[in-house]
């Protein structure tokens, strides 16, 4: 299984792997076919061989499959690794939020503020946040959805620019 031979070799991984940043004797294919395979068919035994990763390499295997979930919508992707109890940092949720907002992925927007409402107020310095990012985008859904779990609509970026200034 070219998946099993991708886990295999990230042996030392330590940081969120990405299709830049991941191990070099990882070739281009490897990584492509292994986000595939796991977003396609995501079963059991691979969450059980992701557990098997050192606890560093599970929390970065874990994050970049949940970004990419909420990238392509995959809601069942994103649910099995939130309940792994893996843990990924919030500034990797945060990621994983953004980029659903972006998206659209009104789902997994939901289950990512209901398991970390904290995700609400992020960042906590002037930076694009997830009501910004879905606004930008014309994700009227969930910026409806991001209102009524109650986020800031005054926050600003660095430059001043509010969520209404994005949506226009």
């Amino acid at each position: 299984m070219e998946w099993q031979d991708t886990l295999d070799s990230m042996n030392g991984l330590t940081s969120t792997p990405n299709l830049l940043n991941w191990p070099a004797s990882l070739t281009e294919k490897q990584r492509v076919n292994f986000i595939n395979f796991v977003e396609n068919d995501l079963r059991d035994e691979t969450l059980t061989q992701i557990s098997r990763l050192p606890q560093e390499q599970q929390a970065a295997v874990s994050a970049v499959l949940l970004v990419r979930a909420a990238q392509s919508g995959s809601h069942r992707v994103a649910t099995a690794l939130l309940n792994q109890h893996i843990t990924i940092s919030l500034k990797e949720l945060f990621t994983a939020l953004l980029t659903a907002c972006e998206n659209g992925r009104e789902r997994i927007v939901s289950e990512l503020l209901q398991r970390h409402e904290e995700l609400k107020d992020w960042p906590p310095r002037q930076g694009e946040t997830p009501l910004m990012r879905a606004a930008k985008k014309g994700r009227h859904q969930v910026v409806e959805l991001l209102l009524q779990r109650g986020v800031s609509v005054e926050r600003c970026t660095g430059t001043g620019k509010t969520a209404l200034m994005f949506a226009s």
